[in-house]
């Protein structure tokens, strides 16, 4: 049987958690986050190990840490440092993560479109297959005009009509790529 690889993206707050624990609840898949390898460090950082993090994660994304900044800014201020010095860094944790699990695996947070081909091109490489989907549910955290460069791919989908769990086309991430939008 062919192993599957399925990935969410969309803005925060557009279910791309709740459509990875539904996933997760109905069909025999494995959880990976980009944000995984990203938020172990930060908990670390705090004193707390992945486990304790995550279950006080939902508090921490609001809380004011630094100067207003709160966890998910610091979060996303990380990343983005992390990438402008290794672009593939946060996409290579994800591909080890697959070929370490042999079984099928769902991505819960897919924001560059560098992950996409990352992810895309180990799939290929190792006859898994692939999809993108758009998550586009308005639910009370959801925010779609944040200026974060980890928003712009979801808001390119939304421009083009994407609805809420749509296969994206591999066509329009080449657009984007190309700066066509």
């Amino acid at each position: 049987m062919t192993r599957k690889v399925i990935a969410f993206c969309g803005f925060q707050g557009s279910g791309k958690s709740y459509s990875t624990k539904r996933l997760l609840m109905t069909r025999k898949f494995k959880h990976v986050a980009f944000a995984d390898a990203l938020r172990d460090c930060a908990f670390r950082v705090l004193g707390m190990d992945f486990k304790e993090g995550m279950e006080k994660y939902e508090e921490l994304k609001q809380t004011d840490l630094f100067n207003g900044l709160t966890f998910r800014n610091i979060l996303e201020n990380m990343g983005s440092a992390i990438r402008r010095y290794d672009s593939n860094f946060w996409a290579r944790t994800v591909t080890k993560f697959i070929a370490a699990c042999p079984d099928n695996v769902c991505i819960s947070d897919l924001r560059y479109t560098n992950e996409y081909w990352e992810v895309k091109k180990y799939c290929d490489e190792n006859n898994i297959i692939f999809k993108l989907v758009f998550c586009d549910y308005k639910s009370e955290r959801y925010v779609d005009d944040n200026p974060h460069e980890s928003a712009k791919f979801a808001a390119y989908l939304k421009s083009l009509n994407y609805k809420d769990q749509e296969y994206v086309r591999e066509e329009d991430i080449i657009q984007y790529d190309n700066g066509i939008c």
